[in-house]
């Protein structure tokens, strides 16, 4: 036997793996005995503990030496503002990777809101839910940027719906919180130019500035909870790049029930863009040019206030929320944090905002009734050759998306 390995059922184990997972060999066996692939896997997880250590050693040296703290106000969030706010919760979601079939990929977006704490007029037929659906077929490399460009769109069309209802008054909407951020980051990174040669980033923005137009004539503030939140805004504060993102570092610095706004979009980005990690200045410096030509088009993109927060309820892995606000029912900030917080579930959003991920929710799995369907339809037509062209490019990855039985 090999030193410092243990053998479990066929396989040679680490002995450092085995107690790191604190797991006897039985259970060891049940769990990971008949996957060597993941053992493999397993075995390098020390080098990520090394990568992390680092980053903390990095990072606590920057926050000391920059005072951090001292430029932050961490503010505990009102438990007094207890206010009933008709709110409409905006989500979006397709499978990434869609379905890989022989005559192309093939891919679905669902769009929805649900109402949440508002009262309709009883004889009107507004809806509390809704949702929109679209299916794509692409033979083309950029499947990805199509359908996140597609989803956002639809996520605004969703928005415009519920604003038309509050200008036509229907339904008196306070806010709508959108599970993801306001300003679609493309629009902010993307040169004017780049989008004018792209006709479906220029739909986007237009979708985009209509939203924020109308939001503002009929006075419904506009939310942003981002949960995969990978950006180091918070890099502007202590001028040197952080070795970790804003949310992992407002998750370890904010205490339960507090909060802090670091800025609008107008003052971070312009500065941000220095501490980038880019392979080229050259590339640094068109970013810089996007973003400033960006917000000197469109004013109403830099009004985005960036804020984070801890509920006083505890959270799923302790973390932050962050948050993007465009305060144009002039509830005020505090006041918005304060309700999101007093909503919060433990998956660290807005519970409304896990009704409506539920709602939308779009496995590739169900996608594989779409291809059948498909499928189906097609060999009506074409026989053969629609079997074909809808068949999976890779057999051998069905199992992924093959419905359980």
């Amino acid at each position: 036997m090999e030193p410092n390995r243990r053998r479990v059922h066929e396989y040679y184990i680490p002995e450092e793996l085995v107690e790191l997972l604190e797991l006897e060999e039985v259970d060891f066996l049940e769990l990971y005995g008949s996957q060597p692939a993941l053992l493999s896997v397993l075995s390098k997880i020390g080098r990520i503990i090394r990568r992390i250590e680092h980053k903390v050693s990095v990072l606590r040296k920057i926050v000391d030496e920059a005072k951090l703290q001292e430029k932050l106000s961490f503010n505990p969030i009102p438990r007094t503002l207890q206010v009933d706010y008709c709110v409409g919760a905006i989500d979006s979601t397709y499978p990434p990777e869609g379905l890989e079939l022989v005559g192309g990929r093939l891919s679905a977006i669902v769009a929805g809101y649900v109402l949440y704490g508002c009262r309709k007029r009883d004889h009107l037929n507004i809806k509390s839910y809704d949702m929109i659906g679209d299916v794509l077929f692409y033979d083309v490399e950029e499947i990805k940027d199509i359908v996140y460009t597609k989803a956002k769109i639809m996520e605004k069309k969703v928005a415009l719906t519920l604003i038309d209802y509050k200008l036509k008054n229907l339904v008196d909407l306070d806010m709508i919180v959108f599970d993801g951020e306001i300003i679609p980051y493309k629009l902010l990174y993307k040169t004017p130019k780049a989008k004018e040669r792209s006709p479906r980033l220029q739909r986007l923005e237009e979708y985009v500035i209509e939203t924020l137009h109308k939001a503002k004539k009929a006075g419904i503030t506009l939310i942003g909870v981002l949960k995969r939140a990978y950006s180091r805004t918070l890099s502007v504060y202590v001028r040197s790049r952080l070795p970790i993102n804003d949310k992992a570092l407002m998750s370890i610095a904010l205490r339960q029930g507090e909060y802090t706004c670091i800025g609008k979009l107008r003052d971070i980005l312009p500065v941000m863009v220095e501490y980038m990690r880019v392979p080229r200045e050259e590339l640094r410096r068109k970013y810089r040019e996007a973003i400033n030509d960006n917000l000197n088009m469109h004013p109403e993109y830099g009004e985005v206030e960036v804020c984070f927060y801890k509920p006083y309820t505890p959270t799923s892995f302790n973390q932050a929320v962050k948050l993007e606000i465009l305060d144009y029912g002039n509830l005020g900030v505090d006041k918005i944090i304060s309700y999101l917080a007093s909503k919060t579930s433990e998956n660290a959003v807005p519970y409304f905002i896990d009704v409506i991920d539920t709602m939308v929710r779009l496995e590739a799995r169900s996608l594989e009734y779409v291809r059948r369907r498909l499928e189906a339809e097609l060999a009506k037509r074409y026989e053969r050759l629609g079997v074909i062209l809808t068949g999976h490019t890779n057999p051998q990855k069905r199992y992924i998306v093959e419905p359980r039985t």
